[in-house]
């Protein structure tokens, strides 16, 4: 294997920890904020579960361009536990699906408002 590929190598070790890093961050923060007492509640219901909150960070991240496959690509998990995470935000209205026009398997991601309010907490939190 030459250098380049060492390289390679390297580059996607420190992906994959970014991205526990970062994952671990945003379980941290909506824990911490749901404990804390100026908490927004952000609607009725309990607590956005982890994989919601971190769904919802790939959608935000991903700017209008996310669907449950790439949104499992970047959580590094399976799409079915990706599905789950998106069909829980979507129920709980964080998260819109919106059919593709030219593709009917197609289903893109957007954050509604009250998905939004939650991922600026979130921003908030870490700052």
């Amino acid at each position: 294997m030459g250098a380049m590929g060492k390289r390679g190598d390297a580059v996607v070790v420190v992906e994959r920890a970014m991205a526990r890093l970062r994952r671990s961050q945003a379980r941290r923060a909506i824990s911490v904020l749901a404990r804390s007492e100026g908490s927004t509640d952000h609607g009725a219901g309990a607590r956005p579960s982890d994989a919601v909150v971190e769904a919802l960070m790939v959608v935000e991240a991903a700017d209008g361009a996310a669907t449950v496959s790439s949104v499992a690509d970047v959580m590094q998990v399976d799409r079915p536990r990706a599905s789950r995470a998106v069909g829980a935000a979507v129920e709980a209205g964080y998260l819109r699906r919106l059919l593709a026009d030219d593709d009917a398997r197609v289903a893109w991601l957007e954050l509604t408002t009250r998905g939004r309010a939650l991922c600026e907490d979130v921003h908030a939190f870490r700052a």
